[in-house]
């Protein structure tokens, strides 16, 4: 007897994107007190947001009841092979993210954002000019573990050796303080295991965290003018560490 377990992971995304422009609102800087004209505005958001419809990641396993009575110890076979299912699901789901030909990173990075290696194989400098692409608050680097070996060997050559540092039960190599994280998934030439010696990749530089741009300081309090229906009101927030929202007793003497 076989039996069947059918998996499938599905993915959506909106992108809820600002229009593009040198600020979004005007502000003033100014030591006058009352005759400066405060400026208002609106953030503009584009209209019509791009939605990201995700494929979705699907497989069926069989597991004939037999193997699973008969190798049912120290290991039981279907969690075993469920669990490997599921990491088959996860590979593929990463690998979409970085190379879907619509929704994947490498596709949907600006072309103002790209740069070409200097000589080849990735050099110092070029991780620098890398890194003033995305400036604030990198967070880490992706690359083949082949570009990784072919940018250690380029830092020996300059006797720059990259620092190494520990991250979540792993040792990396760094650069300028931004670790690089090795992944299969930025081919070489196409393949996840190119048989050459040299070849052409990419390397991505992330910066994550949507928490950081949207973060508050729990020790300060938080003005807002409201102007609505022509009646001027003056509140007082604080947001605490989890993003609790409390109103605060506002006083002017």
């Amino acid at each position: 007897m076989i039996e069947s377990y059918y998996s499938r992971v599905n993915f959506s995304l909106i992108v809820n994107k600002v229009v593009e422009g040198d600020t979004p609102l005007d502000v003033l800087c100014s030591s006058e007190k009352k005759s400066d004209i405060i400026p208002q505005g609106y953030v503009e958001y584009e209209l019509q947001s791009r939605e990201y419809v995700l494929n979705s990641i699907s497989t069926i396993l069989n597991v004939n009841t037999a193997v699973e009575d008969v190798y049912s110890a120290p290991y039981g076979q279907t969690k075993e092979q469920l669990a490997l299912a599921f990491e088959s699901l996860r590979e593929r789901q990463e690998s979409q993210i970085i190379n879907n030909d619509d929704y994947g990173l490498l596709k949907n990075v600006a072309d103002s954002q790209r740069i070409q290696t200097r000589n080849g194989a990735p050099t110092p400098d070029d991780m620098d000019e890398l890194i003033t692409k995305v400036w604030k608050e990198p967070s880490f680097f992706l690359a083949h573990p082949r570009a990784i070996a072919a940018f250690e060997r380029e830092c020996t050559k300059r006797g720059v050796p990259p620092v190494t540092a520990n991250l979540v039960g792993g040792t990396f190599i760094t650069w300028r303080g931004i670790p690089i994280i090795p992944t299969n998934k930025l081919l070489v030439d196409g393949l996840k295991e190119p048989k050459s010696q040299s070849g052409k990749t990419n390397i991505l530089l992330i910066r994550t965290g949507e928490d950081k741009r949207l973060a508050y300081d729990s020790a300060s309090s938080y003005l807002i003018l409201s102007l609505e229906k022509n009646e001027p009101a003056l509140n007082s927030f604080k947001i605490d560490a989890d993003k609790n929202v409390t109103k605060e007793e506002l006083v002017i003497a």
